[in-house]
């Protein structure tokens, strides 16, 4: 199961299924657009998922459910909807998203966190992307996504091995922001997301928006939109605040309109 709770204006998705180190089952994958379609941005001004308990973030779809949903072609590419519908609403949440990543974090687990903003690991963490070594169809749209982020070397050596790599390399590849201590990875991600959700939300919105937008080609994106977005922070009220409190001394309260 996927459990959801809010801090503050931080929302925590915890992938929950410790007997299986938090595989994600096809009722999870299920789950996650069902809560991000129910958030408020105004309310969740930044998003967090990590998995439950201390061995995995994730280690990858459920394996142990694939002769049942994908024993045809069919049933494997409605699979990949559902799969793509997940990744697809973590990654047009409007406000920002961090992947608290500790332990394993390999197959599907990798792809999700790839889905976020920002990625934070401990150091005992671990990934991998292994279709090859199942045999399985790695859909172009994940390779499209991974392009942009990884050298074309990169990407190949990790799906033609399909090996596990640590933190370090994970760093250096630029999957990962920052690598922490174990014991102070929650606290950092906390800090860092508090830090966020004190911005104004507006500015930051439109900030994401706009970065995702030119991750497209010139002509996908959406010029008129991006300056509505700039519009609507320069006329709210968070800019008036802004800029009052920086006059005034203290820091801003920002609500988002």
């Amino acid at each position: 199961m996927i459990r959801y709770l809010e801090k503050g204006h931080i929302g925590w998705m915890i992938l929950d299924n410790l007997k299986h180190r938090n595989a994600i089952t096809l009722g999870m994958w299920k789950q996650i657009p069902e809560i991000i379609s129910s958030l408020n941005p105004n309310k969740v001004r930044c998003l967090v998922l990590r998995g439950a308990g201390e061995q995995s973030f994730a280690s990858g779809a459920s394996i142990k459910e694939f002769k049942q949903i994908r024993s045809t072609l069919e049933e494997t590419q409605k699979y990949d909807r559902i799969l793509r519908k997940a990744f697809n609403s973590v990654e047009q949440f409007p406000s920002p998203t961090i992947s608290m990543i500790h332990g394993y974090c390999i197959g599907g687990g990798t792809s999700l966190s790839l889905c976020t903003d920002l990625r934070y690991a401990s150091e005992d963490s671990k990934f991998g992307i292994p279709p090859a070594k199942l045999g399985l169809g790695y859909h172009y749209d994940k390779i499209e996504k991974l392009m942009k982020m990884l050298k074309p070397q990169d990407l190949k050596e990790i799906l033609f091995t399909g090996n596990i790599f640590n933190t370090e390399k994970a760093l250096n590849i630029g999957i990962l922001n920052d690598v922490f201590p174990k014991d102070q990875l929650e606290e950092r991600v906390s800090k860092i997301a508090k830090r966020i959700s004190l911005n104004a939300p507006l500015t930051i919105r439109s900030i994401k928006y706009s970065i995702n937008e030119f991750c497209k080609e010139s002509f996908q994106r959406n010029y008129k939109l991006m300056e509505q977005k700039i519009k609507q922070c320069v006329e709210s009220n968070d800019t008036k605040e802004g800029v009052t409190a920086f006059l005034e001394k203290r820091k801003p309260k920002f609500n988002g309109n």
